[in-house]
């Protein structure tokens, strides 16, 4: 059984982006963009998610790093930010196995979105993780 089906799949991960955007805006590390948003493309990021942790076979959305470069993740706020991830789909109900593995999962990203340069958000020519095709 993939982590995705194990977190609960698709509804899951849709309320746990939810709960993320909130953390975050109550997470004095993490600043409001200028539309007052901290996830502008908190769709982008679920379907990420999803794919990610098992529940689609591909990603062809914007790269993550362009998704989530208005956060400004330096290898502090991406801890911050996994912590977050990892409390809203896991939370208390989730097994310490669980959040291992998702903690595993999300370290594959860490040098595609932290300390990472402005990226044009046109995923055509880029690969889910940022990277030019």
């Amino acid at each position: 059984m993939t982590l995705y089906l194990k977190l609960g799949g698709r509804p899951a991960f849709q309320e746990a982006v939810k709960t993320l955007e909130n953390k975050l805006y109550q997470d004095s590390a993490f600043r409001p963009s200028q539309e007052g948003r901290i996830l502008r493309h908190s769709d982008e990021l679920c379907e990420f998610l999803v794919f990610l942790f098992g529940g689609a076979p591909f990603y062809d959305g914007m790269p993550i790093g362009a998704v989530l470069q208005p956060l400004r993740l330096d290898d502090n706020r991406y801890d911050r930010f996994v912590d977050h991830v990892v409390n809203a789909l896991g939370g208390n109900r989730s097994s310490v196995r669980n959040e291992a593995q998702m903690r595993v999962v999300m370290e594959h990203i860490r040098p595609h979105v932290v300390n990472v340069p402005e990226l044009r958000a046109d995923p055509a020519s880029r690969d889910p993780i940022g990277v030019p095709a």
